[in-house]
């Protein structure tokens, strides 16, 4: 009895790492980074213009404008961080919405996509989310998944602590 224990075990797949438990997400399942700022005594006007500084030091995906309405108080930007690994590059793409109000800024970082770029074997540029990437367990590609994973894992919190340094510390 016991041989037929260990004989099923070795036949049952082993339970794949799940490389999104280090992200918060929102009810879709979407790696999603989200706060209020709390900043008293700063206007709406001033956040923002907070908010526009920080933006120089974002890596916008060509082509993209950031959406501002001062008035209106919102701000909608594209990022991207580029991650390298020995088979390639990959550059996911994420948003981040800013809505400003009198000594506050709510900022939520989200809809992350993958950006592969054309290179010498790769193909077409293609976009799949980052979460179905990351969820991929019979792709074929392990340790290019937990790469990206780690390297997002530090990645995504230095974008969230940069912006939260200009809001709320600003040189």
């Amino acid at each position: 009895m016991l041989l037929i224990a260990l004989l099923a075990s070795y036949a049952l797949p082993a339970k794949a790492q799940d490389l999104l438990a280090p992200f918060p997400r929102n009810q879709d399942g979407r790696i999603c980074y989200s706060d209020t700022l709390n900043a008293s005594g700063v206007s709406k006007d001033e956040l923002f213009t907070r908010a526009q500084i920080w933006l120089a030091s974002v890596n916008v995906p060509q082509g993209s404008l950031p959406v501002t309405d001062r008035a209106g108080g919102v701000m909608v930007v594209a990022g991207t961080i580029t991650t390298v690994w020995a088979s390639g590059v990959m550059i996911p793409v994420y948003s981040i919405r800013l809505r400003f109000y009198e000594g506050k800024v709510a900022y939520s970082l989200t809809n992350l996509n993958n950006a592969i770029p054309n290179g010498p074997g790769m193909g077409r540029q293609w976009f799949r989310t980052v979460e179905e990437y990351l969820s991929c367990t019979d792709c074929g590609y392990k340790k290019a998944h937990e790469g990206f994973s780690a390297t997002l894992a530090d990645e995504l919190p230095r974008v969230v602590k940069s912006l939260r340094g200009a809001i709320l510390q600003p040189n």
